[in-house]
């Protein structure tokens, strides 16, 4: 049985949502904490779950959690950040070689989201040892 139109234009749409969706992240991820929303909007406080979903141990779930934890600790919220940064960071890690080119640039950023979490939280002693773990992380350090 072949796909109606409107399920094939529904897949090609999801398919576009998902890219936007990550271009999004990264643009959220980057800006000053002063630009970002003061909650989370749409599809990045949602993100996460459905790619639990679907993609339960892919990089890009990890990175959705990782962009979460980035917004929220923009807002001050570090408690609530701090898991999904180092879930996320954790995740990506345990990947290894498996994680695809696209998504080791990620990897690295997601270790500079937590030195910078700590940083912000006003726990310089986490930010250091951080700092020193990432340097003896062999994944992270083999990422250019």
């Amino acid at each position: 049985m072949s796909k109606s139109k409107s399920s094939i234009e529904a897949d090609q749409l999801c398919s576009d949502a998902w890219a936007r969706f990550e271009r999004a992240v990264d643009v959220v991820a980057k800006s000053p904490p002063q630009h970002r929303a003061k909650q989370p909007k749409g599809c990045l406080a949602n993100a996460p779950t459905p790619r639990k979903k679907k993609d339960p141990n892919g990089y890009r779930r990890y990175n959705a959690e990782s962009a979460l934890g980035a917004s929220l600790g923009g807002q001050g919220k570090y408690s609530e950040a701090e898991p999904f940064l180092l879930g996320g960071y954790e995740g990506m890690r345990q990947l290894g070689d498996k994680l695809p080119e696209s998504g080791k640039a990620r990897f690295k950023r997601a270790g500079e989201r937590i030195v910078q979490l700590y940083e912000s939280w006003g726990k310089p002693e986490k930010a250091a040892a951080w700092r020193e773990k990432l340097k003896g992380d062999a994944s992270y350090q083999k990422v250019q």
